[in-house]
């Protein structure tokens, strides 16, 4: 997995320090498959860590940043790049293996990831038709 790709890493009462000071967001580690792929993921303020029900993307300290994460996680393009790792209800690491990071500074929307990624029309109707909105 590249550094320019999301990653999940434990965050529990073993975490190094530094991890538990900063802003995480939880997904749970049980998807929805042939639904919203993800569950509802979560913001994790500093000072906490989580059991290994979820899997946990360490952000920083702004939590602004982290909402925007959220949002950009529930979009159709991430999930749809989710979906084509998983087959399971499972939500392994590797299950975001193909999930760009992006700058945190604003709430992309999914119109913005298709110009990003320059995706032709069939590609977004593909997405758009087998990814349903999440809330």
């Amino acid at each position: 997995m590249s550094p320019s790709t999301i990653r999940s890493v434990a965050v529990g009462p073993s975490a190094p320090v530094d991890d538990i000071k900063k802003c995480k967001v939880l997904i749970p580690g049980a998807g929805n498959p042939g639904s919203t792929i993800l569950g509802k993921p979560k913001l994790s303020e500093p000072g906490t860590c989580s059991s290994n029900t979820y899997n946990v993307i360490v952000l920083g300290t702004s939590v602004s940043e982290a909402g925007n994460l959220i949002a950009y996680l529930k979009t159709r393009f991430v999930r749809y790049l989710v979906a084509t790792r998983t087959s399971t209800q499972d939500m392994a690491p590797k299950a975001f293996e193909f999930v760009p990071v992006q700058e945190w500074s604003h709430i992309w929307t999914d119109e913005e990831l298709f110009a990003e990624y320059v995706l032709d029309e069939a590609e977004m109707a593909d997405i758009c038709n087998s990814i349903p909105e999440m809330e």
